[in-house]
């Protein structure tokens, strides 16, 4: 009995001890895959474009813009940046482009002198601002943009000792690396917000990541191809790149917004059809009668919105390109080597 006794005893152990391996080893290779999916992805998140919708910030002039876009044409001949935000926030920057400095790192960018052909500036005095590369690498760019023009007076105390560096004329690869190593990246996966800060607000530089061909397979990374080629005979096709850009697509939403709104007036009328004849019927229903009092008052909403839309779309169709929408441009950038 005792042999029986030890030997039920044994086989216990040995079906605990089995299962205890069992649970460490799926821990432990558990968190080497968890490991290497997570370097796998911030290796993706680094050699992509910064998700659009992000949010970048020009730190000592306390104004945060938003990535609204990114573009190539079929040609990949240029890499563009479309970047935006409110009345307020673009207020508190500069609208020439010549008041920015524009620093590129991308070490298969080849250069004689340390520079590079961009245009960076504003459309117009209130418009968007945008940043043109062209030729694009396939490579991912760093992009940083120093404001070198501080406009927007602050309480801000942290900004009382930074006056020594606010204007930097002629960057130095000293300067501009100190700058880059500022950088830094604060990832929400859940909601693809990049949002890429200077932690220091000595310049005021925002900077983001640019890609023609991102590793992350997403809408939200990949630049939207336009039609054509921007770029013709080294020149860059300004107002192909206002119709395709700024009027068309403003045309194109406000022509969707338009046609949602015709739907909805007839989904409107429709209901009031059924409301009224329930009151043909009925005289003293007098659920019909509110619920049609109610969608007369919403029908009158959308009619105005329609008429609204309308007017807004004549005007757009109506707009026409010029020059002076594309003037005081930055066309250079300073080149960075990466470190690594």
């Amino acid at each position: 009995m005792r042999t029986v006794k030890n030997s039920a005893v044994y086989s216990d152990f040995k079906r605990w001890y089995y299962t205890f391996c069992i649970c460490v080893f799926t821990v432990i290779f558990g968190m080497i895959f968890a490991i290497k999916g997570c370097v796998n992805y911030n290796t993706d998140v680094s050699n992509s474009s910064s998700a659009i919708g992000s949010q970048i910030n020009f730190g000592r002039s306390n104004a945060t813009l938003t990535i609204k876009d990114i573009y190539t044409d079929e040609a990949h001949s240029v890499l563009i940046a479309r970047i935006g935000g409110s009345a307020s926030e673009l207020s508190k920057l500069p609208y020439k482009g010549t008041d920015y400095d524009v620093i590129l790192q991308n070490d298969n960018v080849q250069s004689q002198d340390g520079t590079t052909p961009v245009l960076f500036g504003r459309m117009g005095t209130d418009g968007d601002m945008f940043l043109v590369i062209p030729n694009p690498q396939n490579s991912v760019y760093t992009v940083g943009i120093i404001n070198r023009n501080f406009i927007n007076a602050t309480n801000n105390s942290n900004n009382s000792n930074n006056n020594n560096v606010t204007n930097l004329t002629n960057p130095t690869t000293q300067s501009m690396s100190k700058l880059l190593s500022t950088y830094q990246t604060n990832r929400n996966k859940d909601n693809n917000n990049d949002n890429a800060v200077v932690q220091s607000d000595a310049y005021d530089t925002a900077f983001f990541r640019l890609s023609v061909n991102p590793a992350i397979d997403s809408d939200a990374y990949k630049p939207e191809v336009l039609p054509g080629t921007l770029l013709k005979d080294g020149q860059f096709d300004f107002e192909g790149f206002f119709n395709k850009v700024f009027k068309n697509n403003s045309l194109d939403t406000l022509n969707k917004e338009y046609q949602s709104l015709s739907r909805n007036r007839e989904q409107i009328q429709k209901s009031m059809k059924e409301y009224q004849e329930r009151l043909n019927v009925n005289s003293n229903d007098d659920d019909a009668r509110q619920a049609l009092n109610t969608q007369q008052k919403n029908l009158d909403d959308v009619n105005k919105k329609i008429e609204d839309t309308g007017a807004e779309i004549t005007n757009y169709t109506n707009l026409t390109y010029s020059q002076d929408l594309f003037t005081n441009l930055q066309t250079r950038a300073y080149l960075l080597k990466s470190t690594k």
